[in-house]
C-alpha cells in the first residue's frame, strides 16, 4: 500500500502530506509487527501449563484475532475438582467442613467418596438451598456430570426406632415397650440420635420382637397384646388388648 502511495506521489496524484501519514502509519504498523513477532505471533506457538490440568472450556477459535489479556481457555487441576451441592437450611447446620461424603452419579454409572470443603453461610435464591462444595477423587466423575451426594454428618450405632416408640416414665427415664411373646415388656432406653421422625437407641432391647406404638402409654409389664388391623399388613401395630 505505501509504495503504491509513494508511486502515485511521483506522479503528482498524492500529496506530500499525505504521503507523510501514510509513511507514518506504515512505521507504526510495522513497529507493532516487530513487537508482536518478538512474543511469538509469527508463527504457531504452544501454550503450556504450569502444571498438569484438564481443559474445562476454550473461548477462541483457529485464526481468532484476541486482544493482549483475553482468556483463551479454562484449565483446573485434576486434584482440585469440586462438586457444587445445595443442602436445604434445616440440614445445613449440621454439616461441618471435614464431612465425609458418598457420591453417585444421576445414570449410576460412577460412584465415588469426598468430603465437605466449603458451605455457605447464605441461602440461594434461585432454589432455596444452601451451597456447598465436596471434594471430588480424581478419575471418578466426569466434568459437568449431575451427581447425588449423601453426607455424614455423625454416626450413631443402635436400634432405629419411630419417634412414637418413645416414652418417658414418671422419673424422668425414657424407655420403649417390647412385645415379647405377645405380652408387653417395657425397656429402657438411652436416645443417643434423632432426626426428628425417627430415634436411634440404645438397650437391652431383644432384636426381632415388634416395638409397640399404639396404645403403649397405657402398657405396663406383663400385659397381654393383640395386633391391631391394618390396611398394610406391613406397617401392622401392636394395640392393648
Amino acid at each position: 500500500m505505501l509504495a503504491t502511495d509513494q508511486s502515485l506521489a511521483r506522479l503528482h496524484l498524492r500529496t506530500g502530506s499525505q504521503l507523510a501519514q501514510d509513511e507514518k502509519a506504515a512505521a507504526e504498523a510495522k513497529s507493532q509487527l516487530d513487537a508482536l513477532e518478538k512474543e511469538g505471533a509469527n508463527g504457531p506457538k504452544v501454550i503450556k501449563a504450569p502444571q498438569e490440568a484438564i481443559v474445562l472450556k476454550i473461548n477462541v477459535g483457529i485464526g481468532s484475532v484476541v486482544a493482549p489479556g483475553a482468556q483463551l481457555l479454562e484449565l483446573a487441576r485434576p486434584n482440585g475438582l469440586v462438586l457444587d451441592a445445595g443442602v436445604i437450611p434445616a440440614h445445613a447446620n449440621t454439616i461441618s467442613i471435614g464431612d465425609k461424603a458418598s457420591l453417585v452419579a444421576v445414570n449410576g454409572s460412577h460412584s465415588a467418596s469426598g468430603s465437605v470443603v466449603m458451605k455457605s453461610e447464605l441461602v440461594r435464591q434461585s432454589d432455596g438451598l444452601v451451597p456447598i462444595q465436596i471434594s471430588l477423587p480424581q478419575g471418578k466423575l466426569k466434568i459437568g456430570q449431575f451427581t447425588e451426594a449423601q453426607i455424614t454428618t455423625g454416626r450413631a450405632e443402635g436400634f432405629l426406632v419411630p419417634h412414637a416408640a418413645i416414652l418417658v416414665n414418671d422419673k424422668g427415664q425414657t424407655y420403649v415397650v417390647q412385645a415379647v411373646d405377645m405380652t408387653a415388656s417395657t425397656v429402657p432406653v438411652e436416645v443417643i440420635g434423632s432426626d426428628g421422625a425417627n430415634d436411634v437407641i440404645q438397650g437391652n432391647l431383644t432384636a426381632g420382637n415388634d416395638i409397640v406404638l399404639a396404645g403403649n402409654h397405657q402398657l405396663t409389664d406383663g400385659m397381654h397384646l393383640r395386633t391391631a388391623n391394618a390396611k398394610n399388613a406391613a406397617s401392622n401395630e401392636l394395640a392393648k388388648k
